[in-house]
């Protein structure tokens, strides 16, 4: 599913930097649904993986894409399982994550307030940055789909909580030694 597109502002935009609490809000409601998303995700990969107290500590250190790709690895194996959908919105959701957190906010005074966030990630010259609308509705889509992911998962960790160890192994729902080799044995062999 598309969200809200967004698109650069117009010459004529007007900067204000003094950031309206309904846009500190969004911004606060998504990056902390997202982290909690991430540690649900980060709890799921402790119990695919088994973990001691040491390897979780070793895990919380890994970027989150590393625990989005052992999951699909572990999720994608369930027969039955439709999550093709899953994985690009995960996908989309952390790039914008990554934009609301790292972004450069202002509020377009010429336009409405619309909130714009600059960011090099738009970068294009050497002698200006761009930026780009992100509006209330494109944070909005946001917590939409991250709300649902969030329930998702949250369902699956309880769900592999109550399963036996057994059971999991039955379910193929641990993964491979292999594919959860120590941080310490990977940064060796790199």
């Amino acid at each position: 599913m598309k969200g809200p597109q967004s698109g650069p502002p117009p010459p004529d935009a007007s900067w204000n930097f003094t950031i309206p609490e309904k846009l500190k809000l969004a911004i606060a409601d998504a990056v902390v649904t997202f982290a909690r998303m991430e540690t649900t995700l980060l709890e799921i990969i402790w119990i695919l993986e088994e973990s001691t107290l040491e390897e979780k500590r070793e895990l919380t250190l890994d970027v989150v894409s590393k625990n989005f790709k052992k999951l699909k690895r572990v999720v994608t194996r369930l027969p039955g399982a439709e999550t093709s959908r899953i994985w690009p919105a995960l996908s989309s959701l952390a790039s914008d994550r990554n934009l609301i957190v790292h972004g450069f906010w202002a509020v377009d005074d010429a336009h409405d307030d619309r909130p714009v966030v600059l960011s090099h990630r738009f970068l294009e010259s050497e002698d200006y940055v761009t930026a780009e609308y992100f509006d209330y509705r494109r944070f909005e889509f946001f917590q939409k789909r991250a709300d649902h992911l969030l329930n998702m998962f949250r369902q699956f960790r309880v769900m592999l909580g109550d399963l036996t160890r057994e059971q999991r192994i039955e379910a193929k729902l641990v993964l491979p030694k292999e594919d959860r080799r120590p941080r310490k044995a990977r940064a060796t062999k790199q």
